[in-house]
């Protein structure tokens, strides 16, 4: 991001959970998933100080820009790389899987109430910031959380409810 208030965040910094950038953001309550306002946010508020910190987003940024380096979506890369080459017939992303149901997989949880908990606070912390940088969020009661056995279905809400990847 082309801005000079941004914190300067590496490859290595990623992989090493040492960014700054925050552990998790519900982006499944984004009104507009193309917003553009919202990554540089992310690295505006980064408190890069050496510590390591789990970051979803952090893993979020190293996918994009492998993809940027591969110039395919990593599902595409595991594709092509892992899977064909290892000749594996029930491994991958499960939209790769479809033909399979999903009695052959393990149940993960019964729904993810953490989930809903994460998210109103995630929400209240982050509000000031959502308003001034004008980013508009779904109210949590028309968010769909997921209360049934998790069963061939990604168990992470981001995954699931935001983009379906995994």
């Amino acid at each position: 991001f082309p801005s000079h208030d941004m914190k300067v965040i590496t490859i290595g910094d990623l992989l090493s959970h040492t960014s700054g950038l925050s552990p998790w953001f519900p982006f499944y309550v984004l009104k507009n998933r193309q917003d553009s306002a919202l990554w540089p946010l992310f690295f505006k508020k980064a408190q890069k100080d050496g510590q390591r910190r789990y970051s979803d987003l952090g893993f979020l940024c190293l996918g994009k820009a492998l993809e940027e380096l591969w110039q395919m979506k990593i599902s595409d890369w595991f594709e092509k790389n892992i899977i064909k080459k290892l000749q594996l017939k029930n491994t991958g992303f499960r939209h790769h899987l479809a033909d399979i149901s999903n009695d052959h997989f393990v149940p993960t949880s019964l729904g993810n109430p953490y989930e809903k908990f994460l998210t109103q606070k995630t929400l209240q912390d982050w509000n000031t910031d959502l308003e001034k940088f004008h980013i508009q969020c779904r109210k949590i009661e028309d968010v769909f959380f997921r209360n049934y056995r998790l069963q061939g279905e990604c168990n992470d809400a981001d995954c699931f409810l935001w983009n379906q990847s995994a």
